[in-house]
């Protein structure tokens, strides 16, 4: 029983890949350049037509594997595609109660959108820690350190986050401080704050703030995502003696 399933999760895997490859030009930019490459003339001229007469309802309904008989079967293949590969939409009872609530300290610059991301995922990496005694996060891709702040700040949870761009770990570093300083201060679930960036075959190790013994410490790290950086990063997770593993 157990492999049939693992060979049907790799059968599934194999077919996601398949299909991000395949329509690659619908997921692989930023919605804010969509205008400003004309990412629309992308879109199969065969499909514009019949998408441009679509209302509303219909448009939002194409998602969820509503096509026409009257579509070119490209497109009614990548609408039936699309609905038979996505993840289950369906939001666990547990991952609704196990969200987390942000304080002062973590909700400043989050749209809505991106605080109801980050509540959830932190609830569910939260969860996930205390079931297997894990005390330390490595996010990998962490951005501007959005998730890494909640986990540290409202969940008392060790992050690093390794990022290949310097000036996002740069305005993570300066979030993370700005956060500490608007949390409340009989909260102090976070005793210690690092960020080491890497250049070329220079690596600096973090500075780490206050705080006695082991501590939660949001860290951000710049990797430029080679061996040699990699083995850099599992040099400085064993010289941080500050860290919860």
């Amino acid at each position: 029983m157990l492999s049939l399933q693992i060979e049907n999760a790799r059968r599934l895997v194999d077919e996601r890949l398949q299909y991000l490859a395949t329509y690659d030009w619908v997921h692989d930019i930023q919605i804010t350049k969509f205008f400003v490459h004309r990412w629309w003339e992308k879109i199969p001229d065969e499909w514009r037509d019949h998408l441009l007469q679509l209302n509303y309802e219909e448009m939002n309904a194409t998602p969820f594997g509503r096509t026409k008989d009257t579509w070119p079967s490209s497109l009614n293949e990548f609408v039936t595609t699309s609905d038979k590969l996505c993840l289950d939409r369906t939001v666990p009872e547990w991952v609704k109660e196990a969200e987390v609530k942000l304080g002062l300290g973590t909700r400043g610059g989050l749209s809505p959108k991106k605080v109801h991301e980050v509540c959830r995922l932190a609830g569910v990496v939260k969860c996930m820690c205390l079931k297997m005694s894990c005390q330390a996060v490595i996010d990998i891709g962490s951005g501007l350190g959005y998730l890494g702040r909640c986990l540290a700040l409202e969940c008392g949870v060790s992050v690093m986050g390794v990022e290949a761009k310097q000036e996002l770990t740069e305005s993570a570093q300066r979030m993370m401080e700005d956060g500490r300083r608007k949390a409340p201060s009989n909260l102090e679930p976070c005793s210690g704050i690092a960020t080491s960036c890497c250049h070329g075959d220079r690596l600096h190790p973090p500075k780490h703030g206050p705080g006695n013994g082991p501590s939660n410490v949001s860290v951000s790290l710049c990797l430029d995502g080679t061996a040699q950086s990699c083995e850099q990063m599992k040099g400085l997770l064993q010289q941080s003696e500050n860290l919860c593993w």
